[in-house]
């Protein structure tokens, strides 16, 4: 779908919902996701003050959201923003389909969440990755992601065993620092009390106020409570956590509008084709391949569009196991007719002292990559080049 088509549809449900409309989408594309993350408060900020100049009368900023999460700094950048540049106006959230983690925290702070049928929320627990401080994989060495859930499941074990003595705690712990650094451990708990905090103050922002007992709930359910990340939080159950101010898209006639401007963005973006660069390498007979200004973010409203792209360039690793041979060949040209044998000679020499260089550099890569291509495939080498917001 293009812009075009996309903002016929925008344009209908800012018609249904008397709202200006700004979309954050991010890719979920298997092997090409990408996070909510702080720069895009600087994209939401250029599109809201051109709504804010050239938007006329309006009653909601509506916020159309499709992510997996990211940033757990970048909601409260998001919201606030969008609180400053229109204080007076209703903040709320579309969600077409998924908004987990830290799109789950951006929808805390709105006045409505409108959810469709297929909509999801998710825990807003915190998952530490790729940290030198994380225990390392007994195969492959790569840290281990810990999460919120793990250690509070470790905790929870704990008091289900009946683990209330302190000298039972501090054994315990012992034998969870042995695993795991204590400085990765007290992170977690760190990251846990900041996101805590954040989503209470997301749902403070909002104009009608929860109580501060129901807004704890919220966000001790949301913050600990919920023992799988990947755990999806439908309408009815985020009503049923607490979440009063969730709203059913076809009440406001919507649902048809956000589902299809979804997929809309989830075919310009190729959201549900993985990407498989190794199966590109072997489908079509090559060791390496640039794919070029792969869609990752898109933020829009009906005055622009900007997107985040990047490139990818792909690298089969060949493993070496034995002696090169290598025998190029080289094609000579045909003889004219009519000479002799010493014409001929001539005709060679001439034609090799011209031509050899050349011809053998070229012939040598054609065997070099020829004898690769007989050596078995290790792994594959990826090199992403992000680039910048660009309007589109």
């Amino acid at each position: 779908m293009n812009r075009d088509k996309r903002l016929e549809v925008i344009k209908k449900i800012q018609e249904l919902r008397k709202s200006k409309v700004v979309t954050l989408v991010t890719s979920d594309r298997i092997n090409l996701s990408a996070p909510i993350h702080q720069m895009m408060n600087d994209i939401v900020y250029e599109q809201l003050r051109e709504i804010k100049s050239k938007g006329g009368e309006f009653e909601n900023i509506d916020l159309f959201i499709y992510s997996r999460g990211g940033d757990s700094d970048a909601p409260w950048s998001i919201v606030s923003t969008i609180r400053e540049v229109f204080p007076t106006k209703k903040f709320n959230v579309l969600i077409p389909f998924r908004a987990h983690s830290a799109a789950t925290m951006i929808s805390l702070g709105a006045d409505e969440i409108v959810m469709t049928e297929k909509s999801e929320l998710g825990p807003v627990d915190i998952t530490i990755s790729n940290s030198p401080l994380n225990p390392p994989h007994p195969v492959n060495k790569t840290p281990i992601d810990i999460s919120v859930e793990d250690v509070m499941g470790f905790i929870g074990l704990l008091e289900k065993l009946d683990c209330n003595r302190a000298e039972e705690k501090i054994k315990s712990f012992e034998i969870l620092a042995h695993h795991i650094n204590p400085l990765a451990i007290g992170k977690v708990n760190r990251l846990l009390e900041q996101t805590k905090l954040v989503a209470d103050r997301m749902l403070s922002t909002r104009k009608e106020k929860l109580s501060t007992e129901q807004n704890e709930e919220i966000v001790r359910k949301l913050g600990s409570e919920i023992y799988s990340h990947r755990h999806s939080i439908s309408r009815t159950e985020a009503r049923q956590l607490g979440i009063s101010y969730v709203k059913n898209a076809e009440d406001y006639k919507v649902e048809n509008l956000l589902w299809e401007l979804y997929q809309g963005y989830a075919e310009v973006m190729v959201l549900k084709e993985p990407f498989n660069p190794e199966k590109h390498l072997i489908d079509n007979n090559v060791d390496n391949h640039k794919w070029e200004n792969l869609k990752k973010a898109m933020i829009e409203s009906e005055y622009g569009a900007h997107e985040q792209v990047c490139d990818i360039e792909v690298k089969r690793l060949r493993q070496i196991n034995q002696a090169i041979n290598l025998n190029p060949q080289i094609a000579l040209p045909g003889i004219p007719a009519g000479l002799n044998e010493q014409q001929i000679q001539a005709f060679f020499q001439t034609w090799l002292s011209q031509n050899l260089g050349i011809l053998l550099k070229e012939a040598t890569k054609a065997a070099i990559e020829a004898f690769l291509k007989t050596q078995p495939s290790g792994q594959i080498e990826l090199k992403i080049t992000d680039k910048l917001w660009k309007k589109i």
